[in-house]
């Protein structure tokens, strides 16, 4: 590859012959013009493609210096060159770097518009979807769609959709009419319904009858684009019935492509087409003769049961769901380990569809489900575990969801972290009672020997507080809050101390527990260690973000104050930070000024530690302003030189 980008004879042994390390580089330092000139015709490679990939940025140049006339006089050129030229790569990279450029003339009056965009750069992206290429002819299609998107709507039909119709209808590359499909949709939203009904659909509707199955399918795997478009009516009208006949194609590809494509039909159709149609070309799927339709089948069934949003769910369908997961009491011969998996990633999706009265349905299939022996399938009910609680609410979650959370709070800790990560959200749908119940689990959680279900639960401290009443945050909750807060790894006490706002309001309603909860942080400004002092500042910082200015005086203020004079240099610098950041909350303007504050300031900006002063002044102290600086020799030394 290397060779090939050098241009050189890969079979030439003739070191001589190698180019120098001189000859390879691209000088950056000349102007757009020069390395045109020095560069478009080069026999290297690398500077070629640099020279293309630095059009963008070349186009600005010469825009901002000589004018949009001048950058479209010196790049067109360029890219008439490079497009047949004889590398890959760098006809690829010219139809991604057209892409990036057609803006920049489009934006810069109709006559450089049609000039530049229509005429030359749009016809060079035409030209190289064609390409002999995969990788040039892929970039070209992308090029093509975003080059569309720009332009002026009276301008699809008569200089893009003549491109994407020589594709659709180019009988001689199978491979042409294959881009073509993916280019009706991929351009469905640029050419808008109007366009997609009288252009689009026709040419979709041959190409769904191709007798190659590459371009069916992609057809069928790029219908919903269109359908999306078009609406309800025409999609009845004219593609509904495509899609049904390329259910039954004769090639399996195709038909996993119309599995796959489901639930973009779906939900561009009407409800009654939905549950007559649609359902039953998913049984037909369902039931197909290939393993891979019918696990395709299977992937989108919990999707597709999401789109009955304004219409009842066919029992069926329920059926089908219900049927992927295996009860160990019975046969089944449509269970496989893929289908659990996404019966458990899409539950909560068909819960939140049939809503908390369609729980007896699907409760046994959620209780295998929480025991199956796939750690991934428990694993992704730990992590929906309170989207589905918030579905069922209050009752249903007591009656149904706790046995099911204290499990996964003993499983793997694969399982257990899912759990552990919404434990918040999921003890926001208890009633208090229960909740004042489950107080253990915080503890137990805290006590935990992993530091990462500890630092989970330190993130989400703030909202439990929120929770429970003062009294058993106080007696509870402050405890847990207390030993995170010396917990000896960094990453547990970080998140902590952000939940500190909350902490406070929840203990607003008792002021006696509340000043005791607050005169415990302000201990730490006490501390014989540093570190804990350090952390009174850390405390402080959080503070500043969360309180109001009166509350942070009032609670925190002194005991920072005092810090200032810490003899610790880490203690003072966060302590600057604290302050530093006090001057950067528009509520903190007159707290600030506040004579005690102002000396503090004055004091830390004048610290004998450089990165105390130069934190806060952004300058080192007198003593240091001169370091690293050369000065001038004297004595014997200096006169000998």
């Amino acid at each position: 590859m290397s060779d090939l980008l050098w241009g050189v004879n890969s079979h030439d042994d003739d070191d001589d012959n190698e180019p120098r390390s001189e000859e390879l580089s691209f000088d950056d330092s000349l102007d757009p013009v020069e390395r045109i000139n020095l560069y478009l015709k080069s026999n290297v490679v690398l500077h070629r493609l640099h020279l293309v990939r630095d059009l963008m940025d070349m186009g600005r140049q010469l825009t901002a210096t000589s004018g949009i006339d001048k950058a479209a006089s010196n790049l067109m050129p360029v890219i008439q060159e490079l497009k047949d030229d004889a590398e890959p790569v760098i006809r690829q990279a010219l139809v991604e770097q057209i892409a990036e450029i057609a803006p920049l003339f489009r934006n810069a009056g109709d006559e450089i518009y049609q000039r530049v965009v229509l005429q030359e750069m749009l016809p060079v992206v035409a030209t190289l979807t064609t390409d002999s290429n995969p990788q040039v002819r892929q970039s070209a299609m992308e090029a093509l769609v975003r080059v569309g998107a720009i332009l002026d709507h009276s301008h699809i039909q008569p200089h893009l959709l003549p491109i994407v119709k020589s594709l659709a209808k180019d009988t001689t590359e199978e491979e042409h009419r294959v881009e073509g499909a993916q280019l009706l949709a991929d351009l469905a939203e640029v050419m808008q319904a109007s366009v997609c009904v009288s252009f689009a659909i026709p040419h979709i509707k041959q190409l769904a009858t191709d007798p190659m199955f590459r371009v069916r399918k992609a057809v069928a795997s790029n219908l919903g684009s269109i359908c999306k478009i078009v609406g309800q009516e025409q999609t009845a009208q004219h593609l509904l019935d495509v899609y049904v006949n390329l259910t039954s194609d004769d090639i399996w590809g195709v038909r996993k492509a119309c599995a796959e494509s489901l639930v973009s039909i779906s939900e561009a159709v009407t409800p009654e087409h939905r549950q007559d149609i649609l359902t039953k070309a998913f049984e037909r799927l369902a039931e197909d003769s290939s393993r891979w339709v019918r696990s395709a089948a299977f992937q989108v069934l919990g999707p597709f049961i999401a789109t009955f949003v304004d219409s009842p769910v066919p029992e069926n369908l329920l059926t089908y769901f219900k049927s992927m997961v295996a009860d160990p009491t019975k046969d089944s011969n449509l269970s496989d380990s893929d289908n659990v998996a996404y019966c458990s990633f899409n539950f909560p999706a068909v819960l939140k569809t049939l809503g908390p009265q369609g729980w007896p349905q699907l409760s046994d299939t959620y209780g295998l489900l929480a025991k199956d022996g796939q750690f991934k399938v428990r694993r992704s009910l730990s992590f929906s575990l309170h989207e589905v609680a918030k579905i069922l609410g209050t009752d249903l979650t007591e009656a149904a969801l706790l046995p099911v959370l204290e499990a996964f709070l003993k499983d793997l800790e694969e399982v257990k972290v899912g759990a552990i990560t919404h434990l918040a959200e999921f003890f926001g749908v208890l009633s208090p009672a229960v909740r004042e119940e489950f107080l253990h689990v915080l503890d137990d959680i805290q006590k935990d020997t992993s530091w990462r279900f500890r630092k989970l639960l330190a993130k989400q401290l703030g909202d439990l507080s929120m929770l429970y009443s003062s009294d058993v945050v106080s007696d509870s909750v402050v405890p847990i809050f207390l030993a995170l807060l010396q917990d000896t790894v960094v990453a547990v006490r970080k998140p902590l101390i952000k939940s500190l706002g909350k902490m406070i309001q929840s203990l607003d309603s008792t002021p006696e527990k509340r000043t005791k909860f607050v005169n415990q942080l302000r201990a730490l400004a006490t501390e014989t260690h540093y570190q804990w002092r350090q952390l009174y500042a850390q405390l402080c910082l959080r503070a500043i973000e969360q309180l109001e200015p009166s509350v942070f005086q009032a609670d925190f203020l002194a005991p920072l104050l005092s810090l200032a004079g810490d003899r610790v240099a880490n203690v003072r610098f966060t302590v600057a930070k604290a302050f530093k950041r006090m001057t950067e909350i528009e509520k903190y303007a007159e707290l600030k000024e506040s004579t005690e504050v102002i000396e503090v300031f004055e004091k830390l900006k004048g610290d004998k530690d450089a990165d105390v002063v130069f934190f806060l002044t952004g300058s080192l102290p007198p003593r240091l302003a001169n370091y690293g600086v050369p000065t001038k020799k004297s004595g014997p030394m200096a006169s000998s030189q």
